[in-house]
């Protein structure tokens, strides 16, 4: 925490003259249903009671309902990451703990019920998780970044949701000072993932070519990205060549890196994106174009979220609309279609209070903010049709205590 809140100082800091000229902000079942009337006749008056609160705090965005359950996860600053981790079709949840050096794996049945599978080792301070599949057997395997660590912990998946240590995890990385980060692509296209991790101290990022069977190339290729990215990383093609793309949150702007070749670790640095101290950075197509934007979401006294537009050649020019003003602190940023209209959306986390929806439009686009009941510290954040009605739901999880929220939409 102490190191968020010196880079926070920090990045405060260095933008204040900018923002002067811009004046503008054991398994368990959890199912999430309606409650039925038996229910009613044999649940605890306390169950009744937190049932009761969470339909009272109904929330509509974009003219959809959502109705919030509770989740007990873990402690300590959670990243969440979904995956059909089971190969049943469904989406399912894993969330980091930060505080147990575990994450946990809960099972979606696809109807907006999510089953708490287990707890599973995922070294020390896991701070990021990324679902992919790492060797190549059909299954999703989970890589960890731990923090305050010179390691990544690889964890392969049983195809039935259950994890275990790869046969070379921890993957020792040489990184300064540490993993906070990590993303799991394939940047050559030749069938094996590939990992990328913040290298803040060499301004870019460690990019580790998969090998095939779940082995990685080291010590890897440090990518210039020109900045220091820190919890935030962006992939995919953003200029339409076929090949992944890097946007990063650097300093003091967003950088833009465009791959070259067919090695995944040549990249030449694009026009950066003049956004306020970002903190997070995520792409969405807000406008229904068919290019790209960049949402970038500042960490300071600057409290703003910006929004890019792409051009589909890598350049991105700041929308029509003024930055939208937030609570302080942006931590994550996670898209979607919470509305079913078929343009994206962006849901930012504040770890002062709440959670901003930018919601996605031709014309333009519109925010709501949450007020989050229980969630102090809005930390972790994501995004998927977890009841499959065509409409994203989302999860947002307490940075200091072991609870989270899901919203489902419940619009039949």
């Amino acid at each position: 925490m102490q190191e968020i809140a010196n880079d926070r100082a920090s990045r405060a800091s260095s933008n204040a003259g900018r923002l002067g000229q811009l004046r503008r902000s054991s398994p368990s079942r959890i199912t999430i249903t309606r409650l039925t009337v038996f229910a009613m006749h044999v649940l605890p008056l306390a169950t009744l009671l937190l049932l009761s609160a969470c339909q009272a705090d109904t929330v509509k965005i974009g003219g959809v309902a959502f109705a919030p359950e509770r989740l007990e996860v873990g402690e300590g600053e959670p990243a969440m990451t979904f995956a059909d981790l089971d190969n049943d079709g469904h989406q399912d949840l894993v969330v980091t703990n930060g505080a147990d050096d575990d994450l946990i794996v809960f099972l979606g049945d696809g109807l907006g019920g999510l089953t708490r599978l287990g707890r599973f080792p995922a070294g020390q301070n896991p701070t990021d998780v990324a679902a992919a599949d790492i060797d190549g057997d059909g299954v999703i395997d989970l890589v960890v970044a731990n923090h305050e660590t010179s390691y990544l912990t690889l964890l392969a998946g049983d195809g039935h949701g259950g994890y275990r240590a790869a046969s070379n995890s921890p993957l020792t990385i040489d990184v300064d000072p540490h993993p906070h980060t990590i993303r799991a692509e394939d940047l050559d296209g030749d069938g094996h993932v590939d990992l990328m991790v913040d290298h803040r101290a060499r301004g870019g990022l460690l990019v580790l070519r998969g090998l095939g069977q779940g082995a990685f190339e080291t010590p890897g290729t440090v990518v210039d990205v020109g900045g220091d990215p820190y919890l935030g990383l962006a992939t995919a093609d953003v200029n339409d060549d076929g090949r992944l793309d890097l946007v990063t949150p650097n300093q003091d702007e967003v950088g833009v890196v465009l791959s070259v070749g067919s090695s995944g670790t040549e990249f030449v640095r694009a026009a950066p994106v003049p956004a306020v101290s970002p903190f997070g950075v995520a792409l969405a197509d807000l406008n229904r174009d068919g290019m790209l934007d960049v949402i970038a979401a500042s960490d300071g006294d600057a409290s703003l979220v910006e929004i890019f537009l792409g051009n589909g050649q890598g350049a991105f020019n700041e929308a029509a609309d003024e930055p939208f003003r937030m609570a302080e602190g942006a931590k994550r940023i996670a898209v979607g279609d919470i509305n079913g209209d078929g343009v994206e959306d962006a849901l930012i986390s504040s770890w002062s209070s709440d959670v901003l929806v930018v919601l996605g439009g031709a014309a333009a686009f519109q925010t709501v903010r949450l007020q989050l009941r229980g969630i102090e510290n809005p930390w972790g954040l994501a995004v998927v049709d977890l009841n499959e009605d065509g409409k994203d739901d989302f999860v947002i999880a307490d940075g200091v205590s072991s609870l989270a929220t899901v919203y489902l939409s419940n619009d039949q």
